[in-house]
Order: structure tokens, then sequence, then C-alpha cells
């Protein structure tokens, strides 16, 4: 596990020296014309970077990870928007992911992950309550370790009752995100 961890770190970080350089080279696309494109959007940006978010969390094996969208919000937006826009992103997110697991569960999951992932989830479905979802909802970016949100999908499996499960997610989702944007606005 620590060394998918660490190759997902390394490739993040690749992928964001690779875009950076493309943008700058080819396209002339600073952090300043980023913030200037950010302005000239308005409202419609940080609806935007949620949406981009939302699908970062919610769709498996998105080519935009929801790690890099969020660190790349720290730069564009002031703390009080990013800290709105990710609510409302992470929100959409657990709604979604629990709602669909619930829905459609073993099918979709049977179809989306390979037998190691399989065997992670039945695992964690044996132990699931919702302290253990709380518990990891403070360790963001692990709980996203396959691509998407595994927590929720498997707290809709596992018909954990939704308003619990999405306080218990979105306190700690939320009071990392008030220290990351402010802790790191600049």
């Amino acid at each position: 596990m620590k060394r998918r961890l660490v190759a997902r770190l390394i490739l993040i970080s690749l992928v964001v020296l690779i875009i950076s350089f493309s943008l700058n080279r080819f396209f002339d696309v600073d952090l300043e014309r980023l913030r200037e494109l950010v302005v000239y959007f308005g409202i419609y940006a940080p609806i935007g970077y949620a949406f981009i978010l939302f699908l970062g969390l919610s769709v498996p094996f998105n080519p935009v990870p929801d790690l890099l969208t969020v660190n790349l919000s720290v730069l564009l937006f002031k703390p009080q928007t990013a800290v709105i826009a990710t609510f409302f992103a992470h929100s959409l997110a657990l709604f979604t992911n629990y709602w669909v697991a619930r829905k459609f569960g073993v099918k979709i999951l049977k179809r989306v992950t390979g037998e190691k992932e399989a065997e992670y989830i039945e695992k964690l479905t044996k132990k699931l309550n919702l302290r253990l979802i709380f518990g990891l909802r403070f360790v963001l970016p692990t709980s996203n370790l396959l691509g998407f949100d595994i927590v929720s999908y498997v707290a809709g499996l596992e018909k954990v009752p939704f308003l619990a499960f999405f306080v218990v997610s979105i306190v700690p989702w939320t009071f990392l995100n008030v220290v990351f944007f402010y802790g790191t606005y600049y």
C-alpha cells in the first residue's frame, strides 16, 4: 500500500509538472493568466472548480485527480470561496457515491474494481462503523487511494444510515479544508 501511495504522489507530481510546463510553453498560460480567467468567469469559476472536484471524487479513475484540483484552487481562489465550493463538491460526491452504491452496489463494484481492491473493500465492510468513517475522513487522501471515494461506496453497500454517514464524513472534510485553505493562503 505504501509503494502505491508513493507511486501515486510521484505520478501526480509529474502530471502537475508536465501540465504546468505544457501550459506555459505551448499556450503561454501562467498563474497570473489563470487568475485573470477566474476573475473573468466570476461566480462560474468556483462552480466549475466544484464540478471538477466532484468528478474527481465520484468518477472512478478520473484523469483529473481531486488532489491536483484542490491544490490548484489554493492558488486561484480566496480561502472562503475555496472552502464553500469544496464543501458543495464534497456534499454532492458523498450523496452521489453513497446512493449509487446503495442502489447498484455489488454489480458496479465487480465491474469497476479488481480482485485486490475487492478484497480491500470486503475487509473494510466488515469493520465499517460511524467512528471508523469519521477517522478515515481525517486521512482524506488515503480514503481516495483507489482513485475514488471508496468509503462512501462501502457505506452505501453496508446501508449505513445516510444522515449519520453524511455528518461524520462532512465534518472532518470541512475542518481539514478550512485548515488547509486558510493555512496555505498567501
